[in-house]
């Protein structure tokens, strides 16, 4: 069965929800290990990146588009 423009757009919709709820959790235990953590947050940052570009390639996506995101989801923090 075909799925509709609708149906695919609430699809989505449900994913990027759980993109968020994903990246608020992320967030929250970064803040943790960097309060914790004795290891300079760069080294972390970076760490994630490389995680991120070689799961990229592994599941068949672009690793310099992967790197990016990472980039910017590992310099993501709470509101004040």
């Amino acid at each position: 069965m075909m799925t509709t423009v609708s149906e695919a757009q609430e699809q989505l919709e449900k994913v990027d929800r759980q993109i968020l709820t994903l990246l608020d959790e992320r967030v929250s235990l970064m803040e943790e290990v960097r309060d914790q953590s004795e290891s300079d947050p760069r080294e972390l940052e970076e760490e994630a990146v490389s995680f991120w570009a070689e799961e990229a390639t592994d599941r068949g996506l672009d690793e310099t588009d992967a790197e990016k995101i990472a980039r910017m989801v590992v310099k993501l923090r709470k509101a004040a």
